[in-house]
């Protein structure tokens, strides 16, 4: 007789091993130094910036948005494994302790980020006109209410629908979601935000309706867990190696053109490898991307000069950072090391393909600028950019490099 409770334990334990191990060389001491000097950044410019808006700003609209959007995101962590499809299936019915509390557990956890987002978006909420904390402490308890119905809305589904309907459900609540906190936040009409909550409640009961008399869809849940701690390895794996990672590669075609400007020679053979790694993995490629838009966006909207600066450095520095998994992406395939390329021509490539996209990302930004209006300061930034990138690259990256290449 299986005992779900104590399954359930032994399963989130080894989560628990697994995750940490690789979270204390995440957050190391270097990481820590630059996230604290970021949130502390971050605040006192957030500050400066809510003293600049306008009355009529949107401040509801934008609020209930990102809110919405956290409310919508509910998974579940189930911790199965594909083993499971064989082993578990047969004691299905006896497993409603185990995915009770992977629901709580799941709550826990979106309850705490949860509450980091209205921590933030608290001020700008208390910085338009008669706006209340009591108004936004009681928003804050239904909001924590309606996570728990997302919660047990999803899980309803998942267990009996399809991928399409899986998508009809985040687009129906996000829906929900968006509309009562928009209400509950401008505090229209108390019939209003009841009846969304009644809208929400109703969907909850059409989501148990889909489940009854069907068996839990093993397939999915399995793959939506693997996804899971997929991104979660992918995210090491820019600061370690993680042999549980599973490589995403995608030709990309329409980016050949770069590679093709490479000159063809046995010095360019690991300019190349490391280009086209960087181009078909979605590891690199797909973050490098991520950190242009967004730090784009920051230089865009914020107001403050010295600001920008700080920006434009702290996103190169990312950048750069989470790029250096590139170097030993290959360091366990053993063909590699047939090639009769000395390893200081591979650090050498590697360092010019480094130093190339910092190079670019640094344009990008400049330009972002630019189109703010104020060229002396693009300028500038292209200028620090530049000499941050190189300083960066030549000095940290190849002197850390060497330190590694005894063990490449």
């Amino acid at each position: 007789m299986i005992d779900a409770n104590k399954l359930w334990k032994e399963r989130f334990q080894y989560y628990l091993k697994d995750t940490r191990r690789y979270l204390r060389l995440i957050f190391n001491d270097h990481l820590k130094f630059v996230l604290l000097f970021a949130v502390g950044g971050g605040a006192y410019y957030y500050q400066n910036w809510l003293k600049t808006l306008p009355e009529d700003f949107p401040a509801a609209f934008i609020i209930a948005f990102i809110i919405a959007i956290f409310l919508t995101k509910s998974p579940i962590r189930t911790f199965l494994k594909e083993a499971d499809l064989v082993f578990l299936l047969p004691v299905e019915t006896k497993l409603k302790p185990y995915f009770i509390k992977s629901i709580i557990y799941s709550y826990m956890l979106q309850f705490y980020i949860l509450l980091v987002i209205l921590a933030v978006l608290g001020p700008l909420y208390l910085s338009q006109q008669d706006a209340s904390i009591n108004h936004f402490i009681f928003i804050a308890i239904l909001v924590f209410v309606i996570k728990a119905v997302n919660l047990i809305a999803r899980w309803f589904v998942q267990i009996s629908a399809d991928e399409r309907l899986l998508k009809f459900d985040q687009a129906a609540r996000f829906i929900i979601n968006f509309a009562f906190v928009y209400v509950a936040l401008i505090g229209d009409s108390f019939l209003i935000t009841a009846g969304c909550v009644l809208l929400f409640i109703m969907y909850v009961f059409y989501a148990y309706s889909m489940k009854k008399g069907k068996g839990v869809k093993w397939e999915l849940l399995v793959e939506l867990e693997a996804k899971r701690m997929m991104t979660f390895y992918r995210i090491a794996n820019m600061f370690t190696d993680v042999p549980k990672l599973k490589e995403q590669v995608k030709p990309r075609n329409w980016l050949n053109w770069m590679a093709n400007r490479l000159p063809f020679s046995q010095s360019s053979a690991f300019s190349l490898l490391y280009l086209r790694t960087f181009q078909r993995s979605s590891d690199y490629l797909g973050v490098y991307v991520r950190l242009i838009v967004i730090g784009g966006l920051l230089l865009y909207f914020l107001p403050i000069s010295f600001g920008k600066m700080f920006v434009v450095l702290f996103f190169l520095y990312l950048s750069g950072f989470q790029l250096l998994p590139l170097y030993r992406h290959h360091a366990m395939k053993i063909w590699i090391h047939l090639y009769p390329i000395s390893s200081e021509q591979r650090r050498v490539n590697f360092l010019q393909l480094i130093f190339r996209l910092q190079v670019f990302k640094s344009v990008v930004l400049a330009l972002v600028v630019l189109i703010t209006g104020d060229f002396l300061l693009s300028c500038i930034v292209l200028g620090a950019g530049i000499i941050f990138s190189y300083l960066f690259t030549f000095r940290y990256v190849n002197k850390k490099l060497i330190s590694q290449e005894g063990s490449f």
